[in-house]
């Protein structure tokens, strides 16, 4: 070798303040930063799987409930196999059902339906039968006494109503928005302020959503943002309280978002399978620490160390032929 050449090559060893060098001193922080890392991250991962699966939020169980007791033999896994008039039947049939039970149900909470609220003591009770001619909601006193009838009906149909109307003439309506606010002013119609196209997303919503799917709920259930988020937050820390060099920032961020995503994923097939966010956290938690140990951090620390202890010997060795020069 030239002599020329070994003194840029002392130059480089002199920002080292010791004779005992470490030029990799700095890739072996990271990685200790990146082991230490690990709760915190593991944590993200625990916190995102506890988010419901949006599936989850919109499976209506009154809306279910309809569509089971009014389509006993409907097949979720064949939503996409019925004909136009199948599924308008089935639509149909579960979206007056519905109506019935949220209804009833809001005004046995206390809560108000339109303008009909009911008086301390009251409540309201269904038909027991679905073919009940002329109404569908019996209104109860405090003694159990019926106090008064309602007629149900979830429909766009304003023809429907005055037919009704005409037929049963001492049986108030309450029936949707658009069909009350269609008949104009008349004592026995109820605005129930629900509208029919809700009612009706409400049952198809459902009704899809029960032939979810594997592979769909997985995706519901896997949320590696929050994690990515803790991340770029911590090691922008770094880099913003100059801890940190960018690119030393980068390197270990991009092993702490595989470990992410690799304990997020396993997260999310455990809660698919189990239903249990208890389960899918530790399985996440599980995952990441052996993910940790395939990495094999701590020998590359020890090869890494041992890579410093040679070159060092090399620059003893250069400093004493520069010595000779």
């Amino acid at each position: 070798m030239k002599h020329q050449f070994l003194g840029p090559l002392l130059s480089r060893y002199h920002q080292y303040k010791s004779n005992s060098i470490d030029p990799l001193g700095d890739l072996v922080k990271r990685y200790r930063q990146y082991k230490n890392t690990r709760m915190l991250d593991l944590a993200a991962v625990a916190i995102s799987l506890s988010d419901q699966p949006a599936g989850s939020d919109e499976l209506n169980l009154l809306a279910l409930k309809a569509l089971h007791d009014t389509n006993p033999s409907f097949d979720p896994t064949q939503v996409g196999h019925y004909s136009d008039r199948e599924w308008m039947g089935i639509v149909n049939s579960a979206k007056g059902k519905y109506f019935e039970y949220l209804v009833v149900d809001e005004l046995n909470a206390g809560g108000t339906v339109g303008d009909l609220t009911l008086p301390k003591g009251y409540s309201a009770q269904l038909a027991q039968s679905m073919t009940q001619p002329g109404w569908d909601v019996q209104i109860l006193d405090d003694h159990g006494q019926t106090a008064d009838l309602l007629q149900l009906k979830a429909t766009a149909s304003v023809g429907y109503i005055n037919d009704t109307l005409n037929r049963y003439q001492d049986i108030s309506i309450l029936t949707t928005h658009e069909v009350a606010n269609g008949i104009g002013e008349n004592n026995m119609v109820i605005d129930s302020n629900m509208s029919e196209a809700d009612l009706e997303q409400a049952i198809n919503s459902t009704a899809i959503g029960l032939d979810h799917g594997y592979l769909n709920d997985f995706w519901d259930c896997f949320h590696p943002l929050m994690p990515l988020l803790v991340i770029a937050a911590t090691q922008g820390y770094q880099v913003a309280m100059n801890k940190q060099l960018v690119s030393c920032a980068i390197e270990v961020a991009k092993a702490r978002a595989a470990r992410g995503m690799v304990s997020s994923a396993a997260g999310a097939a455990i809660k698919v399978l189990s239903g249990s966010w208890i389960a899918s956290a530790l399985g996440a938690f599980t995952v990441g620490m052996a993910f940790d140990r395939s990495q094999n951090i701590d020998e590359l620390i020890a090869a890494l160390r041992n890579r410093n202890h040679l070159l060092a010997a090399r620059k003893n060795h250069y400093q004493t032929l520069l010595a000779r020069a």
